[in-house]
């Protein structure tokens, strides 16, 4: 038998003996049951999915958790005992065209949205789910179709989104910067372990090659939940969102936007960490903070027979050299910062940059030649900030490393007392390119004592049909991120012209940009503080 044949029934056996684990319940905690399930779809496409619940006749809150990308339906089966220990059918299922499944993926098109539905439909008619109270919930691509999936079946009460997104066209054309990372990573692991149809891989070559950009983001925005925000407002669909702040994939502006956007019952996490580091442990049977958020959203919003409440609300953690913050709490997004700081940049003749108070009374400017710097890097997608979840220090690179010739860096003074950044930091420069494109991702990092400068903030922007030679104004707002940066230490700026998260963008060789300043155009870098 071929490793192939063999990888089914050793994964049914796992999950078998998943289903059987043996935890330590609560006190209150209901025996539950698990079984695997197929549902029928459309002729020749099944849905694996796994079915848990209590052992009761009496009505229960459903709650339908999507399988993740290319996921099979046992991967939630732990995290799904837990939660059906509380009081409630949950039913997990892989997507179509995800191992186990039959179909082809649509990228959370029309057939998908039908699925989670269907799913809906086959749980109300065999399992004492209460057609009243039904939720659903799901991580990564799980989180951005159960979100959808809830904007197009009003039966949906409640969402449970982790690491998911609200809009695809911010996530996967941030600063009109192609995301290549996410984009590799969902076109090879769905060829290879799933199945896609052929508009998914048309489409994907658009992107990939950058030949219909404008047709790819419509059908990006169509798959974006914030295009449907009004439907969730309208039912007042109780929305919980958790994302972290290093995302590769979802960036924590385009679920800021959504959650601001929604009027209903919402709340909104944010964690250090990376796409799907936090809520990871779930997977384990492991109780942490994420699930039991997720666990006490449906016990809000599902278990009464009245209309969901859930209160509103935003809980983060900040990051910092010395690992994760406190939580803090706010009504509101724009309660997150309440005052800001400009500070000047400036360059004295031989390129040198400054980060200082003053504004500089001359024009100043800076030559890059672009090119990649191992030493100044956003850094390895989905791995390197995932260990911040567990309260680790942020990655770090040595300041003394980076270079000057392949990036513009400008670094500032010790800091007299701590700053605690909180929000979207902005950067104005002018930039002089010698192509018709030009590509600048700007870095912010907080630099220790000891010379170790750690990653706070990035975000890329691209200009394409400029006039080389012609000055062009960068006005760019980073990332939204909550960091405290300890007294003592310097902030500073880079600014670099190749990575291989935004590769396919990449400034073309042999054409050095330049970057500058003075009185009549100054540079600068705000900061939004707590």
């Amino acid at each position: 038998m071929t490793t192939r044949r063999l990888r089914r029934p050793l994964l049914t056996l796992f999950a078998v003996l998943m289903a059987a684990a043996v935890t330590a319940p609560a006190a209150d905690a209901l025996t539950v049951t698990s079984a695997p399930a197929r549902i029928d779809r459309e002729p020749g496409v099944r849905l694996e999915a796994w079915v848990t619940r209590p052992r009761t006749t009496t009505p229960l809150p459903l709650v339908v958790l999507v399988g993740s990308w290319n996921g099979q339906s046992w991967l939630d089966l732990l995290a799904a005992r837990t939660l059906a220990s509380r009081g409630y059918v949950v039913v997990t299922y892989a997507t179509r065209g995800a191992p186990g499944s039959g179909g082809v993926n649509s990228i959370a098109g029309p057939p998908d949205l039908a699925d989670a539905s269907a799913v809906i439909d086959w749980a109300l008619a065999r399992t004492p789910a209460d057609p009243a109270r039904i939720g659903i919930g799901g991580a990564s691509y799980g989180a951005g179709l159960a979100l959808l999936a809830a904007a197009h079946d009003p039966r949906i009460r409640a969402v449970s989104a982790l690491s998911g997104w609200g809009d695809l066209v911010a996530s996967m054309y941030p600063g009109e910067t192609r995301n290549a990372a996410i984009g590799l990573i969902m076109r090879d692991t769905a060829n290879d372990e799933g199945r896609t149809d052929a508009a998914f891989n048309a489409t994907w070559r658009t992107f990939l090659g950058g030949t219909d950009l404008p047709g790819f983001l419509r059908l990006m925005k169509e798959r974006s939940p914030v295009t449907y925000v009004d439907a969730l407002n309208a039912r007042g669909t109780a929305v919980h969102l958790a994302n972290t702040w290093n995302e590769t994939a979802f960036p924590p502006d385009q679920i800021i936007d959504f959650y601001s956007r929604l009027t209903g019952p919402r709340r909104l996490e944010l964690r250090p960490g990376e796409h799907i580091s936090a809520e990871t442990p779930a997977r384990f049977g492991l109780n942490n903070d994420v699930w039991t958020g997720v666990m006490r959203w449906f016990d809000r919003t599902l278990k009464s027979g009245e209309p969901a409440r859930g209160g509103s609300g935003i809980w983060l953690r900040a990051r910092s050299s010395s690992g994760m913050r406190p939580a803090e709490t706010y009504a509101a997004w724009s309660d997150v910062s309440t005052r800001e700081t400009t500070f000047a940049l400036d360059a004295d003749t031989r390129g040198r940059g400054q980060i200082t108070r003053a504004q500089p009374d001359r024009d100043w400017r800076m030559r890059v030649d672009p090119g990649p710097d191992p030493a100044l890097t956003v850094g390895i997608p989905i791995v390197s900030h995932f260990a911040e979840s567990y309260g680790f220090s942020p990655p770090f690179t040595l300041a003394r490393l980076v270079s000057r010739r392949r990036n513009a860096v400008w670094v500032g003074d010790p800091l007299t007392e701590r700053m605690q950044i909180r929000g979207a930091p902005r950067v104005r420069l002018t930039i002089t390119p010698s192509a018709t494109r030009v590509t600048a991702i700007v870095h912010l990092l907080a630099v220790g004592r000891d010379g170790r400068a750690y990653y706070i903030d990035h975000q890329p922007r691209t200009f394409r049909g400029v006039q080389p030679g012609e000055p062009i104004s960068l006005d760019l707002a980073l990332r939204s991120t909550a960091y405290d940066v300890h007294a003592g230490h310097r902030l500073m700026l880079a600014v670099s012209t190749y990575d291989l998260m935004y590769y396919l963008d990449t400034n073309p060789g042999g054409s050095p940009i330049h970057f500058g300043g003075g009185p009549d155009h100054p540079a600068s870098l705000t900061l939004p503080q707590r």
